[in-house]
């Protein structure tokens, strides 16, 4: 069929191109030829078009004819060479497969602490670092949505060296929200601050607080690394400086012991520690981090005593560890 209307078009082309060229006084026989010409080069090229480009028979029938139609004899031979080199030099169909993921249905409450060993934090490395199963890996990964940014983000991390795009695409995007929503909380801050009058100290200082612990948490969820930590840590000091001018409260002097801790300012680090206990504020959660500010500033005997005023049953496997290695 389709060397059958390739001749049809070539001979009706031909005679029509001899009709034109003796100057025949009536056009109509030429232009009657050139049209039957110009539809079978039409149907042939459709005939020979991939199946997935033929999506609409009338419209391409249309366009192959009005091109073949609106040049004589040359519209003809051009799509025929067109059409030929295009096929015979067509690359291979090249898709995406986007695969659709349900979210798994949780017995749990959103916001409810999962306690199940499958679900929790260590339940969930384990299913990352050793399942050979994707589909359980992209669970793994959508559960951390459960867990509180401190146990979720090291778990995303890891989800990022996954050998599956699928993994790693996912946990990159639950780590990028989960940035963008402490930058937009900053900016929303940034522009409360500038609202509330300079004589309201508590609002601001209440603030300024809020702030520093936003620009802190960048810092600690490892959102910022480098110079741009630094600068982080910087922001988060000089608005808790503020803030603790405004209402020095013993959970903000702990907060900039904490800041001056990663900045490198050990004595720093301890005063305040040693002010906020001062002002009323438990002493235990904050005892890792007095022992690690008197090991870096080699005062060994402090480190000993700020691990020895821990309690036995630590839940945190590390630190358990290393308090029974110093004592």
């Amino acid at each position: 069929m389709r060397l059958l209307l390739l001749s049809c078009a070539v001979v009706l082309e031909l005679i029509s191109a001899d009709q034109l060229r003796q100057s025949v006084s009536d056009p109509r026989l030429y232009l009657l030829l050139h049209a039957l010409s110009s539809l079978a080069i039409a149907g042939w090229a459709w005939l020979k078009l991939p199946q997935h480009y033929k999506a609409s028979f009338t419209a391409t029938l249309a366009l192959f004819f009005t091109f073949a139609f609106l040049m004589p004899v040359f519209g003809l031979f051009i799509t025929i060479t067109v059409l030929l080199f295009a096929l015979h030099h067509q690359h291979s169909k090249s898709s995406q497969d986007f695969h659709t993921f349900e979210v798994p249905v949780l017995e749990e409450a959103p916001g409810e602490q999962i306690e199940t060993p499958l679900h929790s934090p260590g339940g969930i490395r384990l299913m990352l670092l050793n399942s050979p199963c994707v589909q359980k890996r992209l669970d793994s990964v959508l559960y951390t949505r459960n867990l509180s940014d401190k146990e979720a983000v090291p778990l995303l991390r890891i989800a990022l060296k996954d050998d599956a795009d699928d993994v790693r695409l996912l946990a990159y995007s639950l780590l990028d929200r989960k940035e963008s929503a402490i930058s937009d909380r900053i900016q929303q801050l940034k522009a409360s601050l500038e609202q509330i009058a300079e004589h309201a100290g508590y609002a601001r200082a209440r603030t300024l607080l809020k702030l520093a612990e936003s620009y802190w948490e960048l810092s600690y969820l490892g959102f910022s690394e480098g110079e741009l930590r630094q600068f982080t840590l910087q922001q988060a000091q000089s608005y808790l400086q503020r803030s603790l001018e405004l209402d020095a409260t013993p959970e903000g002097r702990a907060m900039m012991g904490r800041i001056y801790l990663k900045l490198g300012y050990i004595d720093d680090a301890e005063e305040q520690f040693q002010l906020a206990t001062r002002d009323g504020l438990a002493a235990e959660p904050y005892l890792s981090y007095m022992a690690e500010a008197a090991f870096l500033a080699g005062e060994y005997d402090k480190v000993r005593d700020a691990l020895r005023r821990l309690p036995d049953n630590l839940s945190n496997a590390e630190l358990q560890q290393l308090r029974e290695y110093w004592l």
